[in-house]
Protein backbone atom coordinates (compact mmCIF):
# COMPACT_ATOMS: atom_id res chain seq x y z
CA UNK A 1 0.00 0.00 0.00
CA UNK A 2 1.61 3.27 -1.27
CA UNK A 3 0.96 6.26 1.85
CA UNK A 4 2.15 9.74 0.60
CA UNK A 5 3.60 11.59 3.62
CA UNK A 6 4.16 15.78 3.78
CA UNK A 7 5.43 16.91 6.28
CA UNK A 8 5.50 20.64 7.18
CA UNK A 9 6.00 23.08 10.39
CA UNK A 10 2.60 22.42 12.05
CA UNK A 11 1.50 19.39 10.18
CA UNK A 12 1.50 15.93 9.06
CA UNK A 13 -0.73 14.61 6.27
CA UNK A 14 -0.51 11.25 5.18
CA UNK A 15 -2.86 10.33 1.81
CA UNK A 16 -3.38 6.65 0.72
CA UNK A 17 -3.73 5.83 -3.04
CA UNK A 18 -7.59 4.98 -3.52
CA UNK A 19 -8.09 1.01 -2.66
CA UNK A 20 -10.64 -1.52 -3.04
CA UNK A 21 -13.38 -1.00 0.27
CA UNK A 22 -14.36 -4.60 -0.03
CA UNK A 23 -17.67 -6.69 -0.88
CA UNK A 24 -20.19 -4.65 1.53
CA UNK A 25 -22.36 -2.09 0.58
CA UNK A 26 -20.98 1.59 1.07
CA UNK A 27 -23.44 2.10 4.15
CA UNK A 28 -22.66 -0.77 5.86
CA UNK A 29 -18.94 0.05 5.08
CA UNK A 30 -19.77 3.81 6.32
CA UNK A 31 -21.24 2.22 9.38
CA UNK A 32 -18.22 -0.12 9.73
CA UNK A 33 -15.93 2.54 9.93
CA UNK A 34 -17.68 4.97 12.17
CA UNK A 35 -18.37 2.38 14.66
CA UNK A 36 -14.75 1.53 14.40
CA UNK A 37 -12.99 5.14 15.30
CA UNK A 38 -16.30 6.01 17.72
CA UNK A 39 -14.72 2.98 19.74
CA UNK A 40 -11.12 4.65 19.23
CA UNK A 41 -12.31 7.52 21.23
CA UNK A 42 -12.82 9.66 17.64
CA UNK A 43 -16.26 11.62 17.33
CA UNK A 44 -17.70 12.11 13.70
CA UNK A 45 -17.83 15.41 12.18
CA UNK A 46 -19.38 14.55 8.85
CA UNK A 47 -21.29 12.24 7.80
CA UNK A 48 -22.26 11.99 3.83
CA UNK A 49 -23.63 9.79 1.44
CA UNK A 50 -19.89 9.01 -0.13
CA UNK A 51 -18.05 11.13 2.57
CA UNK A 52 -17.27 10.12 6.63
CA UNK A 53 -14.58 12.75 8.64
CA UNK A 54 -13.53 12.00 11.97
CA UNK A 55 -11.16 13.38 14.30
CA UNK A 56 -9.59 13.50 17.33
CA UNK A 57 -7.94 15.50 20.15
CA UNK A 58 -7.43 19.10 20.59
CA UNK A 59 -4.77 21.41 20.22
CA UNK A 60 -4.56 22.50 24.06
CA UNK A 61 -3.68 18.46 24.56
CA UNK A 62 -1.43 18.42 22.01
CA UNK A 63 1.20 20.36 24.00
CA UNK A 64 1.01 18.59 26.76
CA UNK A 65 0.62 15.10 25.02
CA UNK A 66 2.93 12.15 25.55
CA UNK A 67 1.33 9.32 23.73
CA UNK A 68 1.06 10.01 19.36
CA UNK A 69 -2.50 8.48 19.93
CA UNK A 70 -3.48 11.91 21.84
CA UNK A 71 -2.65 14.46 19.23
CA UNK A 72 -5.14 16.09 17.31
CA UNK A 73 -6.41 14.52 14.00
CA UNK A 74 -8.64 14.83 11.35
CA UNK A 75 -9.22 11.63 9.09
CA UNK A 76 -11.27 11.66 5.75
CA UNK A 77 -12.57 9.29 3.46
CA UNK A 78 -14.52 9.70 0.47
CA UNK A 79 -16.40 6.82 -1.94
CA UNK A 80 -16.66 7.23 -5.66
CA UNK A 81 -18.77 4.21 -7.29
CA UNK A 82 -15.95 2.22 -8.55
CA UNK A 83 -15.63 0.59 -4.73
CA UNK A 84 -12.44 2.82 -4.18
CA UNK A 85 -11.56 4.28 -0.93
CA UNK A 86 -9.46 7.75 -0.53
CA UNK A 87 -8.12 7.96 2.86
CA UNK A 88 -6.82 11.42 4.52
CA UNK A 89 -5.41 11.47 7.54
CA UNK A 90 -4.18 15.14 8.59
CA UNK A 91 -2.16 15.31 12.16
CA UNK A 92 -1.44 18.80 14.09
CA UNK A 93 1.57 18.74 15.36
CA UNK A 94 1.99 21.88 17.40
CA UNK A 95 3.78 22.06 20.13
CA UNK A 96 5.38 18.70 19.36
CA UNK A 97 8.56 17.65 17.53
CA UNK A 98 8.04 14.48 15.72
CA UNK A 99 10.87 11.41 14.75
CA UNK A 100 10.52 9.11 12.35
CA UNK A 101 9.15 6.83 15.19
CA UNK A 102 5.98 9.31 15.24
CA UNK A 103 5.94 9.25 11.39
CA UNK A 104 6.01 5.15 11.55
CA UNK A 105 2.63 5.22 14.42
CA UNK A 106 0.93 7.09 12.51
CA UNK A 107 1.47 5.13 9.05
CA UNK A 108 0.70 2.06 11.08
CA UNK A 109 -2.20 3.53 12.06
CA UNK A 110 -3.72 4.07 8.30
CA UNK A 111 -2.45 0.70 7.37
CA UNK A 112 -4.52 -1.00 10.29
CA UNK A 113 -7.68 1.13 8.82
CA UNK A 114 -6.99 -0.01 5.40
CA UNK A 115 -7.30 -3.16 6.90
CA UNK A 116 -9.81 -2.97 8.90
CA UNK A 117 -12.06 -1.82 6.12
CA UNK A 118 -10.89 -4.52 3.54
CA UNK A 119 -11.65 -6.96 5.71
CA UNK A 120 -15.31 -8.67 7.36
CA UNK A 121 -13.61 -8.72 10.93
CA UNK A 122 -15.11 -6.97 13.40
CA UNK A 123 -12.95 -4.71 16.00
CA UNK A 124 -13.66 -6.10 19.49
CA UNK A 125 -13.23 -2.87 22.22
CA UNK A 126 -14.47 -5.66 24.94
CA UNK A 127 -11.03 -5.94 26.12
CA UNK A 128 -10.04 -1.96 26.54
CA UNK A 129 -13.61 -1.36 27.79
CA UNK A 130 -13.39 -4.70 30.39
CA UNK A 131 -9.60 -3.09 31.66
CA UNK A 132 -10.87 0.03 31.93
CA UNK A 133 -14.06 -0.53 34.12
CA UNK A 134 -12.08 -3.17 36.12
CA UNK A 135 -9.61 -0.15 36.95
CA UNK A 136 -12.36 1.97 37.77
CA UNK A 137 -14.19 -0.32 40.05
CA UNK A 138 -10.91 -0.66 41.93
CA UNK A 139 -10.54 2.51 42.33
CA UNK A 140 -14.30 3.35 43.06
CA UNK A 141 -13.49 0.39 45.74
CA UNK A 142 -10.16 2.12 47.67
CA UNK A 143 -11.94 5.61 47.61
CA UNK A 144 -14.86 4.22 50.00
CA UNK A 145 -12.51 2.39 52.07
CA UNK A 146 -10.44 5.27 52.55
CA UNK A 147 -13.67 7.18 53.30
CA UNK A 148 -15.06 4.73 55.41
CA UNK A 149 -11.51 4.83 57.96
CA UNK A 150 -11.72 8.28 57.54
CA UNK A 151 -14.64 8.11 59.06
CA UNK A 152 -13.59 5.57 62.21
CA UNK A 153 -11.06 7.80 62.52
CA UNK A 154 -12.88 10.94 63.10
CA UNK A 155 -15.46 9.16 65.37
CA UNK A 156 -12.21 7.61 67.39
CA UNK A 157 -10.47 11.21 68.35
CA UNK A 158 -13.62 13.28 69.06
CA UNK A 159 -16.16 10.92 70.38
CA UNK A 160 -13.06 8.60 72.66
Amino acid sequence: MLIDTKKSKNQIILECKPFFRGIDSLDVTIDRIEKYFLGKSFIVDERGKDKLVVSKGNLFTNIFAFKMSKLKRNISFSFDQNDQVKLISVIDTTGQVIRQSEMDFFILEVKETIRFIQTKEEYSFSQKQNKKATIGNYLIFLFSIIITLGVLLYIIIFFF
